[in-house]
């Protein structure tokens, strides 16, 4: 995490979110601290389910909420604001890597 000059921002609490539908009714989430670096390290999720739990939950959904209805993985990343930089969020799909870098803005 940098702020818009490219300076690493400490302390700020970072949550990542991640749910996939067809297989989990709810969500998870993790939540850290940015490090002195304006690091923090979230591991690789992963899901585990057979066919027809898929299949299953993909018809579940359907009845539930039609075509608008959530289908695949869903991941974000937010970086909650402080009183001197703005809230920040990042979301990503299941081909890409959740973003490596987020830039946070300072509160004029």
């Amino acid at each position: 995490m940098v702020d818009e000059i490219g300076i690493p921002v400490r302390g700020v609490t970072v949550t990542e979110h991640w749910q996939h539908y067809l297989v989990e009714h709810e969500g998870s989430e993790e939540t850290q601290v940015t490090d002195e670096g304006g690091r923090v390290d979230f591991t690789e999720r992963t899901v585990r389910a057979g066919m027809l739990s898929r299949l299953l939950g993909g018809a579940a959904t359907f009845l539930g909420q039609g075509l608008n209805g959530k289908y695949g993985p869903y991941g974000s990343v937010v970086v909650w604001g402080t009183p001197k930089y703005e809230t920040a969020v990042g979301v990503y799909n299941p081909e890409t890597l959740p973003p490596a870098e987020l830039v946070v803005h300072h509160i004029p």
